[in-house]
C-alpha cells in the first residue's frame, strides 16, 4: 500500500511539474544594426533573422514560473544595443522534466554575445559579428556572414556561412565547419578540440599558412601544402595555395580533414 502511494506521489508531482510552465516575450524597436547580448545561466538559446527592424525576445519555461522568485528575466535596451539576462534557480530534487529556451528574432544584419552556462545554441541567417559560448551544450550555427567566435566546454559544433573570421574550440566533441565562396582567411583562424574529429571545407582559393597538428589520429589536407622539415601523419605546416595568414587545427585525440569546397 505504501510503495502504491509512493507511486501515486511520484506520478502526480510529475505531472504538476508537467503542467507548471510560463511564457514571456518583448519586442525592442531598432533605428539600425542591432547588438544582442544574452546572458543565462541554464538555458538553450535560438536565434533567427527575421526582415523587420526590430528584436523580438521571447522565454519559455517548463517545470518554472517567470517571477521574482523563480527565473528571472532582465531586459533592457540602450540605443540600438538590446540585453536580455535570464537568472535560474539553482536545481534542487526534482521530478519531471525543467528547462528553458530563449527564442529571438533579429535582423538579419546583427551583432551577437550569447552565453549560457548549461544549453544549446542554435542561430541561423545572421550577418555580423557572433560571439557566441556554452559551458556544456552542442551548437549549430547555419547561414551566417562576418566574424564567428564560438565555444563550448564539451559538446559538438557545426557551423557553415561565409566568414572573415573562424574560432571555433570545444573541450570534448567533433567541430564541422563549412567555410561558403566569398570566406577569407585574413587573419588568424583557430579551431580546436579536446577530443574529437575536425572537418573543414574551405573554397578552392583559400590560402593561409596551415598548421595542423593531433595528438592521435591523421591529417589529410586536399590543398597543395608546400612544407619544410620533416613530415608526419599527425601533423602538416607548411604554405597552402601560397601561404598567407595562420590556419590552426587542434584535437588531442581525433582525426584533421581539410577539403576543398
Amino acid at each position: 500500500m505504501r510503495s502504491k502511494l509512493g507511486l501515486l506521489l511520484v506520478a502526480l508531482t510529475a505531472f504538476s511539474v508537467a503542467a507548471l510552465a510560463d511564457d514571456w516575450n518583448k519586442d525592442f524597436t531598432i533605428s539600425g544594426k542591432p547588438e544582442v547580448v544574452v546572458e543565462t545561466n541554464d538555458a538553450n538559446l535560438i536565434v533567427h533573422s527575421s526582415g523587420d527592424g526590430k528584436v523580438s525576445a521571447r522565454v519559455t519555461t517548463r517545470g518554472y514560473r517567470i517571477s521574482p522568485d523563480d527565473v528571472r528575466i532582465d531586459a533592457r535596451q540602450s540605443g540600438n544595443r538590446v540585453e536580455v539576462e535570464i537568472k535560474v534557480p539553482p536545481h534542487h530534487m526534482q521530478f519531471g522534466s525543467y528547462s528553458i529556451r530563449v527564442d529571438l528574432d533579429v535582423p538579419r544584419a546583427t551583432d551577437l554575445n550569447l552565453h549560457t552556462k548549461d544549453g544549446n545554441v542554435e542561430v541561423s541567417g545572421v550577418q555580423g559579428s557572433a560571439h557566441i559560448n556554452s559551458g556544456d551544450g552542442n551548437m549549430d550555427l547555419r547561414d551566417l556572414g562576418g566574424e564567428l567566435i564560438a565555444s563550448t566546454g564539451d559538446g559538438n559544433i557545426r557551423a557553415e556561412g561565409r566568414f572573415e573570421l573562424l574560432d571555433l574550440h570545444t573541450g570534448d566533441g567533433n567541430i564541422t565547419a563549412d567555410a561558403n565562396q566569398g570566406s577569407r582567411i585574413s587573419s588568424t583562424w583557430a579551431l580546436r578540440t579536446g577530443d574529437g574529429n575536425i572537418e573543414l571545407r574551405l573554397p578552392s582559393d583559400a590560402h593561409a599558412d596551415l598548421d595542423a597538428h593531433t595528438g592521435d589520429g591523421k591529417v589529410r589536407v586536399d590543398f597543395t601544402v608546400e612544407t619544410s622539415g620533416s613530415l608526419s601523419e599527425n601533423t602538416i605546416r607548411g604554405k597552402m595555395n601560397g601561404g598567407g595568414p595562420t590556419l590552426e587545427l587542434r584535437t588531442g585525440d581525433g582525426d584533421l580533414r581539410i577539403e576543398k569546397m
